[in-house]
Parts: structure tokens; sequence; C-alpha cells
């Protein structure tokens, strides 16, 4: 990624630098098919360029954001399944104790406390 960083000023001063189409022979015609071609790859690799960066930098700051989010945090949500449209089942850590919630669009009931000692041996 610092390479594509460098190699953006690069761009931006190569793109700058070229003679303008009114500087060559055919002048009287305007711009030519393979200037334009030119000026648009340049444009492309700029605009994707920027992405790259953009998204390396959110990607970092991201990670760092949600590695922070749930340290010390006593509530927390271990897994959910969708049992319908709106309805789900999920699993859910608070202070220590696990439960198992349904929750629907209007509504979240506790179905039961999964206890972490193991099987009940009741199979």
């Amino acid at each position: 990624m610092k390479r594509i960083g460098a190699f953006l000023p690069l761009l931006l001063a190569a793109s700058a630098s070229f003679p303008a189409p009114a500087a060559c022979a055919a002048a009287a015609e305007g711009p030519s098919l393979g200037w334009a071609a030119l000026k648009m790859v340049l444009a492309l690799a700029l605009v994707l360029a920027i992405l790259l960066v953009l998204s390396h930098y959110s990607k970092r700051y991201l990670e760092r954001f949600s590695k922070g989010r749930n340290s010390g945090k006593s509530v927390s949500i271990l897994e959910i399944r969708q049992t319908g449209p709106k309805t789900q089942v999920m699993v859910m850590e608070a202070f220590g104790a696990k439960y198992l919630l349904g929750v629907t669009p209007t509504k979240i009931s506790v179905i039961d406390k999964i206890s972490t000692g193991g099987t009940d041996g009741d199979a």
C-alpha cells in the first residue's frame, strides 16, 4: 500500500506534464483519440489508487475499532440463527451467564438459561 501512496503524486505530475494536444501537428482537428484514451486511463488509475488507499486505511481503522469495542463489556451476542423472515434465535452472554433468546420484531423472550457445566446426562 505504501507503493501506491508513493505512486499517486507521480501520476498527478505525469498527467499535468503532458503537452497539450494543441501543440501537436493536428491542432486544428482537436484532441486526438489517443490523448483522450491516455487521460481516461490516468484518471481511472488515479481513482483506483484513491479507492485502494481508502480501503486499506478503513480496514485498519475498523479492525482497531472492533477489537476495542467489546473489551471490558459484560454483555455480548455469541451466535444468531434466522428461524423465519423476521424471527431469530440467539445465544447471548451477560455477566458470565449464557441465555437462549427468541427474537421477533415486537418481542424478545428468554427461552432458556444455558448451563456451562457440560451435559446433564438425560440423553
